[in-house]
């Protein structure tokens, strides 16, 4: 639903947003951009998959995000993609966990395509 929708991009957003800022490398800055010439990216994230399974014991949310990277013009240049999973034995869980368990399955996702996201920008800035 709409609710839960905003909920999860709010926590991939502020974990996005955390990442940048502790990414000398990047500047969410435009004047500070234009000083050292640098082009403006766009990112648009999609949550593709947000699972829970209970199977072998474990109860395991899986996180699949795309970011989608584009220029000022909006033009497409490139997608992104990964995810992250959270376990807890069966025997331990309790319904209570899920929300943490599902914001934490997000920000791990988000963290761990943060380094791809890096990769990508300092490839197209160099070409």
């Amino acid at each position: 639903d709409k609710t839960t929708r905003k909920a999860n991009g709010d926590i991939i957003k502020a974990a996005l947003i955390d990442s940048f800022k502790h990414a000398p490398q990047v500047t969410l800055a435009a004047q500070e951009a234009q000083r050292w010439g640098l082009d403006p990216r766009a990112i648009d994230l999609s949550v593709t998959r947000l699972d829970v399974t209970n199977a072998g014991g474990t109860v395991e949310i899986a996180v699949e995000l795309r970011l989608a990277i584009s220029d000022q013009t909006g033009k497409m240049l490139s997608f992104v993609s990964g995810g992250a999973k959270v376990q807890v034995p069966a025997a331990k869980f309790n319904a209570r966990y899920l929300p943490t368990m599902r914001r934490d399955a997000l920000e791990g996702a988000m963290r761990g395509l943060f380094d791809k996201l890096l990769d990508h920008l300092r490839q197209t800035t160099q070409s």
